[in-house]
């Protein structure tokens, strides 16, 4: 077998800047999120969309996820 010449990785996902944890409440349920009518698409965007060649944290905040999905992919 070949091994990978390149392997990607990216940080932790980090929810307004605190570490996910489900023991203090900071952590995002995607099952939730499926609930209230949100479009998978949307969350894999705005992730995606904050990724950059370093390896870094990547922050959920609600306020720039909802602006960023209504600017880019809404309009």
């Amino acid at each position: 077998y070949r091994t990978p010449d390149n392997v990607h990785v990216h940080g932790f996902i980090t929810v307004s800047g605190e570490k996910m944890s489900k023991s203090r409440g900071t952590g995002i349920s995607p099952l939730r999120y499926l609930e209230i009518g949100m479009n998978p698409e949307w969350l894999r965007y705005y992730i995606a969309a904050k990724l950059n060649a370093n390896v870094e944290d990547v922050d959920f905040n609600p306020d720039d996820f909802v602006a960023r999905v209504n600017s880019d992919l809404i309009g």
